[in-house]
């Protein structure tokens, strides 16, 4: 009614009209079809390298997994053996653990005199803590460091001390290890670290190693007699808390009043519980160099 009143002619829709319109969509889908199977076959040789690609990667990363354990099972039948002799060349601890006779110093008549007299220093110096935390001493009690001009006694052990460790040096570069890495920190000069050790029965230390220091100590002051590896000196055993593949070789040296051990400060060492009564009193030393040179 609204075009009659305005006097538009309504324009008929034909079947020619219709089928066109349908033509037309027909074409579009049929070419969208096309286009989508022709970017179907565009795309499967790039898809084919891909998976080609990603089939290369699985076999690498198996054959490297292989690789890895065939590794890991050679090195269980042979390596270990192999890792055995280069930490024995680097820890002998038959040859690098040097335990001599201390000389009595000059000014004292024996060594009894001189053990005495020392032994009695440690035993009413100040600084004398019981187990103190910080420390691998338990059962018994350790002096804090050590002046050694601040008493006779202790500067003729400190001096007689340096000429039985350049004795040493001497030793070690006649024994061939010169090129040892224990040469690596040698040096002409050195000052020492000092402190003492008072262990009553059931008293020992836990193993421990010093970090800090090129060579390190012992000289046994009074030890009760009989011990034997009772209150000895172990080497290689580390503590609980490290995991080993293989359980380390050791050594032990028993305590005798007058022995000095020197060893390289990085072998892990503690003593041994002892049951009979009396005293185990020593005095342990860090050797520090000032210059070092190596040889």
């Amino acid at each position: 009614e609204l075009g009659r009143s305005k006097g538009l002619a309504q324009a008929p829709i034909g079947d020619e009209h219709v089928h066109g319109v349908v033509d037309r969509d027909a074409e579009h889908h049929a070419a969208d079809h096309a286009g989508r199977q022709r970017e179907r076959r565009d795309a499967e040789p790039e898809q084919a390298e891909e998976q080609d690609h990603r089939r290369q990667v699985g076999q690498h990363h198996q054959q490297a997994h292989a690789r890895r354990a065939e590794h890991r099972e050679h090195q269980q039948e042979h390596g270990g053996a192999g890792q055995a002799d280069a930490a024995r060349e680097l820890i002998d601890l038959e040859r690098l653990v040097r335990i001599r006779d201390f000389p009595t110093p000059r000014g004292f008549g024996a060594g009894a005199d001189f053990n005495a007299q020392l032994a009695g220093l440690l035993r009413s110096d100040s600084s004398l803590l019981p187990s103190p935390l910080s420390k691998a001493t338990r059962g018994g009690a350790q002096t804090g460091e050590l002046d050694p001009d601040s008493a006779p006694v202790l500067s003729a052990f400190r001096d007689t001390l340096n000429v039985e460790l350049r004795h040493l040096l001497a030793e070690l570069q006649r024994d061939g290890f010169a090129e040892h890495p224990v040469m690596a920190w040698a040096a002409d000069r050195w000052t020492l670290r000092i402190w003492g050790t008072v262990l009553s029965p059931g008293g020992h230390q836990l193993p421990h190693l010093h970090p800090l220091a090129w060579l390190s100590g012992v000289y046994y002051v009074a030890v009760p007699p009989g011990l034997g590896d009772d209150g000895a000196l172990e080497f290689g055993q580390p503590p609980a808390r490290l995991r080993v593949r293989n359980q380390p070789e050791r050594r032990r040296v028993s305590a005798e009043p007058g022995r000095l051990v020197v060893f390289p400060s990085w072998f892990w060492h503690r003593t041994l519980p002892f049951a009979r009564p009396g005293e185990r009193i020593s005095v342990a030393f860090d050797v520090m160099p000032l210059n070092p040179v190596g040889y």
